[in-house]
């Protein structure tokens, strides 16, 4: 139950950073504060309950179906809603560089792949499971930082393979959190938070030249968010292991879709938002817009989930015997 209740916090999390994402944004503790672990914890929660009793569940039929498909589906969707209309030269964007729109989807679907590569790829080489991967990880980082290539989302599977990674072999090593580590991580991420920067090297580190920027930044992000993740997630394993939050379990249960859906009509959602906080200032603006984005997006996801077609269709969710529904991440 712990798993969809921290889904449903970080879903919850990207809708609440994406209202913040107006003016002066990268001076918002709120913003920086979510931005610098809440992807992270994303892939780290997704590696965690990729690990079954029995070996390694990437199905790519399953994940392709869950993952791709939605993608395809909703640029789809904007590309119809834009303003500026379809082109192919827009086409080849959504499809070279995934960020400007659902990139966590294809990043997903990726890493997965790639971290049963590395799995099936260690006893032929005659080397344990955690060298390969931990090879792996280390080697998309180092052409990461030497080659700062962008294209097909390279940078976002670079940097959240260790995530996937790390939540993998937690749960498969049976690491069981205690409330020592935990407030150790949680003290050690609102420090590290509060000095978060998307593009920038953080205060504390620049006074030190001889190593690259690039290297500082990422550096510190990367440990901001390892914290971080690590953080929620012993939290809610231990707050959370029999309790119950409906909401948040709903959000968790439905949390690909809530992604997808606020992306989508994200733009539509802050205008009305604006309409209906207009002399309240950005604050009050911000809220508005994440409560409108969270509750007229949920509505739409039950009504829509109602045809057992149009979920598959618009949400990649496929009733199997047996196993239910290829379920979130």
């Amino acid at each position: 139950m712990w798993v969809d209740l921290l889904r449903g916090f970080l879903i919850l999390s990207v809708i609440l950073g994406h209202c913040f994402q107006y003016g002066d944004y990268d001076e918002s503790m709120v913003w920086n504060g979510i931005y610098s672990f809440h992807m992270a914890a994303f892939f780290m929660l997704s590696g965690w309950v990729a690990w079954r009793e029995g070996g390694y569940r990437f199905g790519v039929g399953r994940r392709a179906m869950a993952l791709l498909l939605p993608f395809a589906v909703w640029s789809v969707v904007i590309l119809l809603l834009d303003i500026k209309g379809a082109s192919w030269e827009r086409v080849w964007g959504f499809v070279a560089y995934p960020d400007t729109s659902f990139w966590f989807l294809p990043v997903l679907f990726v890493i997965g792949f790639l971290f049963g590569a590395l799995l099936k790829f260690a006893p032929r080489m005659h080397i344990s499971e955690q060298i390969a991967t931990s090879g792996g990880v280390i080697a998309l980082f180092l052409l990461m930082l030497m080659f700062d290539f962008r294209m097909f989302g390279f940078q976002f599977v670079a940097y959240y393979m260790f995530f996937y990674c790390a939540g993998y072999w937690i749960h498969r090593m049976g690491l069981e959190p205690g409330w020592g580590w935990t407030c150790v991580a949680g003290i050690l991420w609102v420090v590290t938070a509060y000095f978060w920067r998307m593009h920038e090297v953080p205060r504390p580190l620049e006074g030190i030249t001889v190593v690259p920027g690039s290297v500082l930044t990422y550096g510190y992000r990367l440990f901001a968010a390892t914290v971080g993740s690590v953080f929620f997630l012993n939290l809610f394993r231990l707050v959370f292991g029999g309790r119950d939050v409906k909401v948040l379990r709903f959000a968790g249960m439905v949390s690909l879709e809530l992604y997808v859906v606020h992306l989508a009509f994200g733009t539509q959602l802050r205008q009305l938002a604006e309409g209906v906080a207009e002399s309240g200032g950005l604050i009050v603006t911000n809220i508005t817009d994440f409560i409108l984005r969270t509750v007229i997006c949920m509505s739409f996801i039950v009504l829509a989930s109602r045809s057992a077609m149009v979920k598959a269709m618009l949400f990649g969710k496929v009733q199997s015997k047996g196993h239910g529904s290829n379920g979130n991440a």
